[in-house]
């Protein structure tokens, strides 16, 4: 019984219930009910009271890759978003959003609870969505990533390329119960950060191949022919920034460098440095194919600052040492790249332009015939050394001369006498997360006998150009092109001789233009003339007729074969500059088989005559002569013909000239008529003891 004045006191504890903080306040609203002494009902529910409960909404993610790095084309990794409730409030629509880095391609993302959120169709974009999450409540989002193996290295300075590692970053937003979700206000943020490595691990390997790979059968001389370099990767990497090198051997001409796609440049390379930068894909190869003339013969670009008459030479011997140098000027010979030259003796006179090469050790010293009149028919020397059975270690398997007046280039010959082998190795070496990493492979080609020119003659109104194919194949021609002084008049005919079989190439009339470099003809299967025709192997008689009587020079002939190979026969004139295959466009292939020869006429035939002395007989090698038969005659001191002979002329091989009965011992000579004028060699004759 509560009497009028008496205050009643009530105390009561209540405990915040989790809807309490989401609502954001408690309300309580006591009530008395009772009756008064009258015995009607008493109510008073007037003094509400309401308590502020505290909300604090906290959310935090961290992000973590499950390993510390990730191979390119490797197996891939992972990493976490944690995200979890640490404020006192159930949190709503909590928003994980994550733009992977482009170089970890997302391939899965997986969570404990929520959904996927993806607004956009962009897996790299990770988005995830958890509609309500309560305090101390956390939920874990797994994104699985792969690295595509042509990713390049993020290792932090110092590595391939000085990438920082690849860091990403996490964010997620979150709304309180009570909040209102337009409003972005209300919205809880947080964020978080890892990094991760890429690395980069490569596995190469070279291959280098001589074409065709048949090693035995031997690529002639002065034809064109290829060896390709294959680079192969292993991965899982892509190999990037490969450099390839291949300082190839100068016996082998680069004239062309062919790569395999865009992931090869070779820009870089320069004359017979191959230098390529190559891309190669994990578990795939590039290619690189070199074409290169086969022992090109010596020309006018001479690597020597004189304009002295002379020799340029280059001799390959079966030892497999080398011998170049020059005797223009002051002179420079070089024995496998070491300067020799003091220790070599250069002969010089009206016809000779030799060198003494005295060998280090117990071999004698000799005498080398720098002429196109000395064949060195199986490598030894016919009218001075290397003498078979004397010098047998410098036997001589390949040489090039290139002959110079004192006006300039005059010729160039020479020839394979005996197979020989040229090595070659190529080099791949790439970077790459665990270092430098350095291959290479060699290979070697056996170079054997090609075409050579033996002589080229004018006579009357007909050019005549003799040749020998020791490529070991029929060549198809497929095009001649020729340059010829005006004064020849129209050309009309070009055949081919060869035993005695002749046919005819081409047959028309066509003019001079006189527009150098631009050849006058160019004969093909275009020209209503054309019959074409095939270059055996072995000896033949290419022949063009003219209007008129041919002169001595003016001449740029280029005979074509199908293969893409040609044949250049130079004789330049005083309006027509000399060219070589370098210089000499060629319109249907870059390709070229350079036998490019440049000679002079009967006035410059050069006389060789050994054995000097000699007692019953000599030898008489012509260098530069073009008459069908030698008409060979012997003098005295006095002037008075002593003997006369005419023989039979074959280009490349020498006379033998029996002396007649009853020549005492002495000084006589030897004289060739040409019918214009006389070349004279003296001769010692001796009696055998």
């Amino acid at each position: 019984i509560l009497q009028v004045g008496e205050i009643w006191t009530y105390s009561a504890i209540h405990t915040v219930t989790q809807s309490d903080l989401d609502t954001g306040s408690v309300v309580n609203t006591p009530t008395a009910n009772g009756t008064d002494t009258n015995g009607g009902a008493v109510s008073d529910d007037s003094n509400q009271v309401t308590v502020n409960a505290t909300q604090n909404p906290v959310i935090s993610i961290v992000k973590t890759f499950t390993d510390d790095s990730v191979i390119a084309g490797g197996d891939g990794s992972s990493f976490t978003l944690v995200v979890t409730n640490e404020g006192n409030v159930t949190l709503s629509d909590a928003l994980i959003l994550d733009m992977v880095d482009s170089r970890l391609s997302v391939t899965s993302v997986s969570s404990t609870i929520g959904s996927d959120a993806d607004s956009d169709s962009d897996v790299q974009t990770v988005e995830w969505l958890i509609a309500t999450l309560a305090p101390n409540a956390s939920a874990t989002i797994t994104v699985e990533f792969d690295v595509d193996a042509g990713v390049e290295e993020a290792n932090g300075v110092g590595g391939v390329n000085n990438e920082d590692n690849l860091p990403n970053n996490a964010f997620v937003s979150a709304e309180a119960p009570q909040g209102d979700s337009a409003d972005p206000s209300d919205d809880i943020t947080n964020d978080s950060e890892d990094t991760i490595d890429i690395l980069v691990d490569i596995n190469l390997s070279i291959v280098k191949t001589f074409i065709p790979a048949e090693i035995e059968i031997p690529k002639p001389q002065g034809t064109i022919q290829t060896f390709t370099i294959e680079v192969s990767n292993a991965g899982p990497s892509d190999a990037i920034g490969v450099s390839v090198t291949d300082i190839v051997d100068d016996i082998l001409e680069v004239t062309n460098i062919s790569v395999s796609s865009s992931n090869v440049d070779c820009t870089a390379s320069n004359g017979n440095n191959v230098d390529c930068e190559v891309r190669v894909p994990a578990g795939g190869s590039e290619t690189i194919t070199v074409e290169y003339v086969t022992a090109p013969f010596l020309d006018a670009d001479s690597p020597y600052t004189t304009t002295a008459g002379g020799d340029d030479f280059y001799f390959v011997f079966v030892n497999g040492s080398i011998l170049e140098g020059t005797t223009r000027g002051d002179g420079l010979v070089l024995l496998d790249g070491v300067d020799i030259t003091a220790t070599t003796t250069i002969v010089r006179s009206l016809t000779r332009n030799d060198i003494i090469f005295d060998p280090e050790g117990s071999d004698p010293a000799f005498e080398l015939h720098l002429s196109c009149s000395d064949p060195f028919t199986g490598g030894w020397g016919q009218s001075a050394g290397p003498v078979e059975g004397v010098d047998n270690n410098w036997q001589i398997a390949y040489f090039t001369i290139a002959r110079f007046n004192n006006n300039g280039f005059v010729k160039s010959c020479g020839n394979v006498v005996n197979e020989f082998e040229v090595d070659n190795t190529a080099y791949a070496s790439g970077v790459d997360s665990f270092g430098t990493q350095t291959e290479f492979d060699d290979d070697f080609v056996t170079v054997g006998p090609g075409i050579t020119l033996d002589r080229l003659q004018n006579q009357g109104k007909r050019l005549t150009a003799r040749l020998n194919n020791l490529t070991g194949s029929d060549r198809t021609i497929d095009e001649v092109t020729i340059t010829w002084p005006d004064s020849n008049g129209n050309l009309s005919k070009v055949w081919l001789t060869y035993g005695n079989t002749s046919n005819i190439i081409w047959q028309g009339s066509e003019t001079a233009n006189n527009d150098y470099p631009n050849p006058d003809a160019i004969l093909d299967q275009n020209d209503s003339g054309w019959d074409g025709g095939i270059l055996p192997m072995g000896e033949a008689i290419l022949r063009f007729d003219f209007e008129n009587k041919v002169g001595n020079t003016g001449y740029i002939i280029r005979v074509h074969f199908v293969d893409g190979t040609w044949l250049d026969i130079n004789v330049p004139g005083d309006s027509t500059p000399a060219v070589t295959s370098k210089t000499m466009e060629d319109t249907k292939s870059s390709q070229n088989l350079k036998v490019t020869v440049e000679t002079d006429f009967s006035a410059n035939v050069e006389m060789i005559i050994y054995p000097n002395p000699a007692t019953t007989s000599f030898n008489l090698m012509l260098d530069g002569y073009m008459g069908d038969y030698a008409e060979i005659l012997i003098f005295d001191l006095n002037g008075r013909q002593l003997h006369r002979v005419k023989e039979k002329f074959t280009p490349g091989s020498p006379l033998m000239i029996n002396l007649p009965f009853g020549l005492n011992e002495g000084l006589y000579y030897v004289k060739l008529n040409d019918g214009k004028s006389m070349k004279s060699e003296p001769l010692i004759i001796r009696k055998m003891d």
